[in-house]
């Protein structure tokens, strides 16, 4: 008769399975602890850049009396405004809105 295999042999015993979980578990946190550290070491840049103060630090201009010395008038503000009678005609439609539309009364039917 051949010898069997019971079904204790056939399987990891188990305290060798407590031994690789608590193994991998033990890396796992290792891991985790040196990603969470890590990211410390970002954590100011990120509270800098979201203090609204320091959006502004570069800012020279600091009352507004330097403001209106340095202000530039907008483009034209010198010319007269423009008559509305001077604006071109409204272009024609393109040929091409006129065939959508027929495409799409030959679709509705």
């Amino acid at each position: 008769m051949p010898p069997t295999l019971s079904s204790d042999a056939a399987v990891a015993s188990p305290g060798s399975r407590s031994r690789l979980s608590r193994g991998l578990a033990g890396a796992l946190v290792a891991v985790g602890l040196a990603v969470a550290l890590g990211g410390c070491e970002s954590t100011r840049d990120v509270v800098d850049a979201a203090n609204p103060v320091n959006w502004f630090e570069g800012d020279e201009q600091a009352d507004g009396a330097e403001a209106d010395q340095t202000a530039k008038a907008p483009p034209g503000a010198e010319e007269d405004f423009p008559a509305l009678g001077t604006t071109p005609e409204r272009p024609e439609e393109p040929e091409i809105k006129s065939r959508f539309e027929e495409l799409r009364s030959g679709l509705v039917a």
